[in-house]
């Protein structure tokens, strides 16, 4: 190989959510891997020190674009794509009827190759010696956050487990294997493992609330609600939207000052646009449902580039397993909606505007630790899946279980 390149062989974890699934050889697209590997290796080894780095910008030494190349190479001509079906957990945004045919899962069972080329042999060495950092933190395509498109070098003489273990600071082991099948993925056992994924993100953020007839068949009160009460001495925004927008009844309970109440739910992740529903006179009926659909405004469109700090990292163990490793965003990004007013309308009605605000402040890592440390399960429900899945989790969370 020549001293002017490197090449490195990536294995697919988990599929990639693609929308050029038809090209030929759709796989990480250089045009996304390029500048994030820029950034990483900017922020990370030379520490935004611009005196360290100039010397290999392009650009007349301006801007943070490195001057290397890089090739990806998928060696499955036609790699397997696969239809998406409505309501897969965590994908909502990229089915239904609108997005019908626009993004499919895209994976490969042979090994990726990335070839990085520069006339600075240096610069290349350095890519080399911190690529495998890069991957542990970043995923690709649509939906990276929540686990969609993982990658990893394949490098035999490294124990990955053990790498990815001393880097992220929690993990879970989730009995499922996605290449049963020889000739694939096995997409029953995808849609389990991103089942259980979703069940227990839930638990942080919405809560849980399954409806079977005039009942719930299961209901987890959210870690985060509990988190605002308890912590931030504040209520969180779910009652008062309900009271205000949709005139829903909070079991008696009277929403009125607005002071009270905090926008947190959207800490987690947040879209200028959602769906809520209600069923009418509590019927349990598909024609009998109300449908409202809430819009958000906010001067400074941080909701246009706000996602998730949760970021899930999935690897196949040795044994077929998969590993859930779960880190946390710089603190830049979720300091981007704190101190912040969002305006709130219903139906694109005007006059029925109101503003909740975000807190002052947040520390993501307290609220996680504290929801570990502070879920509990109502025993009624240990024979149902939901339960089961949140409590195996969560037990490995709270080293209680291998």
């Amino acid at each position: 190989m020549s001293q002017f390149s490197r090449e490195f062989k990536l294995k697919q974890h988990t599929p990639i959510i693609h929308f050029e699934y038809q090209t030929e050889g759709a796989t990480i697209r250089g045009s996304e891997l390029k500048p994030k590997l820029d950034k990483y290796l900017i922020h990370h080894f030379f520490k935004d020190n611009q005196s360290e780095y100039k010397q290999f910008l392009m650009n007349s030494q301006e801007g943070e674009a490195l001057d290397y190349k890089v090739h990806i190479i998928q060696q499955e001509v036609k790699p397997k794509s696969y239809e998406i079906e409505d309501r897969f957990p965590f994908v909502l945004g990229c089915t239904g009827k609108k997005n019908k045919g626009k993004y499919r899962f895209v994976y490969s069972t042979k090994p990726i190759i990335l070839r990085v080329t520069s006339l600075y042999t240096k610069l290349l060495e350095i890519i080399e010696n911190n690529i495998d950092g890069f991957f542990r933190v970043h995923n690709f395509g649509t939906r990276q956050s929540k686990g969609f498109g993982s990658f990893y070098r394949m490098n035999t003489e490294k124990n990955i487990e053990k790498e990815l273990d001393e880097t992220f600071p929690y993990s879970f082991i989730l009995n499922c294997n996605l290449n049963l099948k020889a000739n694939g993925i096995n997409l029953a056992e995808l849609k389990k493992m991103f089942a259980d994924i979703e069940i227990f993100y839930k638990t942080l953020r919405s809560g849980i609330n399954n409806h079977k007839g005039d009942g719930f068949q299961f209901y987890f009160k959210s870690m985060l609600y509990q988190y605002t009460e308890d912590k931030l001495k504040k209520r969180w925004d779910k009652p008062y939207i309900k009271q205000n927008l949709l005139k829903m009844n909070n079991h008696g309970y009277k929403v009125e000052n607005e002071k009270d109440f905090l926008l947190v739910r959207d800490l987690l992740g947040l879209a200028s646009h959602t769906e809520w529903y209600k069923l009418k006179n509590n019927k349990d009926s598909k024609e009998k449902v109300i449908q409202a659909s809430i819009d958000k405004e906010d001067s400074e469109k941080i909701i246009e580039r706000y996602m998730s700090p949760i970021f899930f990292k999935i690897i196949q163990l040795e044994d077929g397993k998969m590993k859930v490793y779960i880190d946390f965003l710089e603190k830049e990004r979720i300091g981007s909606i704190l101190k912040n007013h969002f305006k709130f309308s219903i139906n694109g009605n005007d006059d029925e505007k109101f503003n909740l605000h975000t807190p002052d402040e947040f520390d993501i890592r307290d609220f996680f630790k504290y929801a570990i440390e502070n879920m509990t399960l109502d025993e009624k429900y240990k024979h149902m899946r939901e339960y089961k899945c949140i409590n195996h989790i969560y037990a490995q969370l709270k080293g209680e279980e291998a």
